[in-house]
């Protein structure tokens, strides 16, 4: 199969992301990893990781839809719900995005430092390393592995 046939391919189907975010908060290290079913989608040379996300309230349930779109030079993570974003990581394109929720808008700041995108046929995997600022503070070196398995 020639280039242009794989990337006009669709392929689709249920997979396991696991979400591992690493860092030192003012020298300390800390992590938390995550794991979510998903729907895979491969389209136009482009992977998408469609899940859900759900934080509780108090007499409530929060939810949002969450998309990730993973390229061999980006990961875009986009939010819409409970928390609404839409952040690009890209090598080399330091961005700013708004991190809306419940509780207030936040302005997310990161240059990425490194990204590696590896796939196989049962494994995608993004490993992101970058920094972060908060309304224009630094905030943390981050560490951020992307892990979808079916």
């Amino acid at each position: 199969m020639d280039r242009q046939d794989e990337d006009s391919r669709i392929l689709e189907k249920d997979v396991l992301l696991k979400l591992g975010g690493f860092g030192k908060n003012f020298g300390v290290p800390e992590g938390v990893e995550i794991m979510y079913p998903g729907r895979y989608f491969y389209k136009n040379g482009c992977h998408y990781v469609l899940y859900d996300e759900s934080s509780d309230e108090v007499g409530k349930t929060l939810d949002t839809k969450c998309i990730l779109k993973i390229t061999d030079s980006s990961v875009e993570v986009i939010k819409h719900g409970a928390v609404n974003t839409d952040m690009v990581l890209a090598v080399g394109n330091p961005s700013v995005s708004i991190y809306q929720t419940a509780f207030g808008e936040l302005s997310l700041a990161t240059n990425v430092r490194e990204l590696t995108v590896t796939k196989t046929d049962h494994l995608l995997k993004a490993d992101v390393l970058y920094t972060l600022e908060i309304n224009n503070d630094y905030a943390e070196e981050c560490h951020l592995v992307l892990t979808v398995t079916d």
